[in-house]
């Protein structure tokens, strides 16, 4: 038996299974993380019945939902079912801010988005990704109040816009892709409050 396996069957805590709001029978999992990635999973004996889209509740009531599942091998043998989650809260802000994604060529006066009026109230996009900041789990919290800070600073004119300067940020607005959206949209409106 691995080490993960046993790991698992000794330490591990029973998790409650929901699929379409039907319960499912428990099946003993190890909250983790992936040092790599940072990404939050359960590990689950190879060949545990959870599916992409249940909730995972552990023994306190936590929810967790399940948007990756893949398992993982040792020695060429599968030795747990890795299921990746967010906590109820990320799931709702992730639904919540879900976006659409557009490839733009040369958009020189066009208006981007998918809304049917135009509205350029970049404080109140900053205000908005500040609940939503203060409201996440999210590991970077501390990276993305810093971006936060340092677009307030840019559009309170305290800090000049500057080519790059959001760069050493790109890893953290690649893994909290709901932040990047509104973070755009609130400095796309300032840009268009700077052209008299």
């Amino acid at each position: 038996m691995s080490t993960i396996r046993g790991f698992i069957q000794r330490s591990g805590v029973v998790f409650s299974i929901e699929r379409k709001g039907e319960s499912l029978n428990p099946e003993k999992g190890l909250m983790n993380r992936e040092q790599t990635t940072q990404k939050r999973y359960v590990g689950f004996l190879p060949g545990t019945k959870i599916e992409i889209g249940d909730w995972l509740i552990n023994p306190s009531g936590d929810r967790f939902f399940v948007y990756d599942k893949e398992t993982a091998t040792f020695a060429g043998k599968p030795n747990q079912l890795k299921c990746y989650v967010q906590t109820e809260n990320e799931h709702k802000t992730q639904q919540n801010n879900s976006s659409t994604i557009f490839n733009i060529g040369s958009a020189t006066g066009s208006v981007i988005g998918t809304q049917s009026v135009v509205n350029f109230n970049y404080n109140n996009a900053i205000h908005q990704l500040k609940d939503q900041v203060a409201a996440t789990d999210s590991p970077d919290k501390s990276e993305l109040e810093a971006i936060l800070a340092l677009l307030e600073m840019v559009v309170n004119d305290q800090v000049p816009p500057q080519k790059g300067m959001f760069s050493k940020f790109a890893d953290v607005l690649k893994r909290n892709s709901w932040f990047a959206t509104p973070m755009m949209s609130a400095i796309f409106g300032w840009l268009t409050s700077q052209i008299s």
